[in-house]
């Protein structure tokens, strides 16, 4: 685990067989937190907002900087630090970006109205503004259930053959499926 405080990066290791469940390793004392919700967890990475600017947390490691002469001067400019918890972290499932949401300094009350997004791969930054939003929160896409296969094969598979096991479970031969083909989506996501 990761502990974040407002000038401190603690982990908790645990620890079995010793007096203690948990030992505490501080990982840097100079950087933390500069706004509650002002993290994300992404392909193994914590990635977070300090004093300092943009991090990248990986395991085994002192943060590194991702913003430095990027971004980190001008977004210190546009966000509203009396409105902190309006600067709100997440991460896209499916692909390798996580998002900075916060209230600009010429937002609306109560509103975000930009997002920072990050690829971690290509260590770039795009920017979305003109938002309107009450929150953001990672969306992931739900897995398929039982009853939902009647979607995915719109067909009749047909039954080709059943036999006894011998251990009172039968194997069921089934009829080829044909899938149908879909295009992949622009940002590489699975289909």
């Amino acid at each position: 685990g990761v502990i974040f405080q407002d000038t401190t990066i603690r982990q908790l290791t645990y620890a079995p067989g010793s007096s203690y469940i948990f030992q505490i390793t501080r990982i840097c004392e100079d950087q933390g937190l500069a706004s509650p919700y002002a993290f994300a967890k992404a392909g193994g990475n914590i990635f977070f907002y300090s004093r300092q600017g943009f991090q990248q947390l990986t395991a085994g490691s002192l943060p590194q900087p991702i913003g430095k002469e990027k971004i980190d001067r001008s977004f210190a400019v546009e966000w509203d630090a009396g409105n902190s918890q309006l600067f709100i972290a997440t991460n896209d499932p499916n692909s390798t970006r996580v998002g900075f949401a916060f209230k600009s300094t010429s937002g609306s009350a109560a509103l975000v109205d930009m997002i920072l997004f990050y690829d971690y791969v290509l260590q770039r930054w795009a920017p979305m503004i003109g938002l309107s939003l009450e929150y953001i929160s990672t969306a992931a896409k739900p897995g398929v259930t039982l009853e939902n296969l009647d979607v995915i094969a719109t067909t009749t598979i047909a039954i080709t053959g059943a036999a006894d096991n011998g251990s009172g479970k039968v194997r069921l031969t089934v009829a080829g499926i044909a899938l149908p083909t879909m295009p992949a989506p622009p940002d590489g996501a699975p289909v």
